[in-house]
């Protein structure tokens, strides 16, 4: 199930109406929980084995070339590609030739859970919707989300805290390339 986590509430007259034994009570509890957010269209909280193939769909927007500029004003080309149903790769280039990458970084799918890995550093996703997934920082230095913005346009934000604890971020554009 692909989509944000919502609180749901679940009406004690609803439970109060159904006659069951003490011990099913907590059965059915569960199963209307299920179902309605089955039918919300949301995501259960993500969590060990949370994400699934169909959930690994939501980065798909990223596929393909784009171009952008860097917190330093440099353009920078990135390519991803679907390596595998559950890896994905991202690669930088310096040029719009797209040829010998200086740069690349995965995202997968491994028991549920879905990871970003770049060097050493390690993210894991802690939000998953269409046309946007966040990962938060397991070793890594700050935490960033990959959204959809139309067919030509992706923003990546990053969101960190300075040495004073204030929080921070910056967002960058990504451009659709067009040769």
């Amino acid at each position: 199930m692909v989509g944000a986590t919502r609180r749901l509430c679940i009406s004690v007259s609803v439970l109060v109406s159904i006659r069951v034994s003490p011990p099913q009570e907590l059965f059915v509890l569960a199963s209307f929980v299920l179902a309605a957010a089955m039918l919300s269209g949301d995501a259960l909280p993500a969590g060990e084995g949370a994400y699934s193939e169909a959930d690994f769909d939501s980065p798909n927007f990223l596929i393909g070339r784009w171009t952008g500029k860097g917190p330093d004003g440099k353009p920078f080309f990135e390519e991803y590609v679907r390596l595998t149903p559950t890896k994905l790769q991202s690669n930088r280039y310096p040029m719009a030739s797209f040829t010998d990458p200086t740069d690349h970084s995965q995202i997968s799918l491994e028991d549920g859970k879905i990871w970003s890995r770049w060097g050493e550093f390690t993210w894991t996703a802690n939000a998953v919707e269409a046309g946007k997934i966040c990962f938060e920082p397991v070793n890594a230095p700050s935490a960033f989300c990959w959204e959809h913005r139309s067919d030509s346009i992706a923003e990546v934000t990053q969101r960190w805290q300075d040495q004073a604890g204030v929080e921070q971020s910056y967002t960058l554009k990504l451009e659709r390339f067009a040769p």
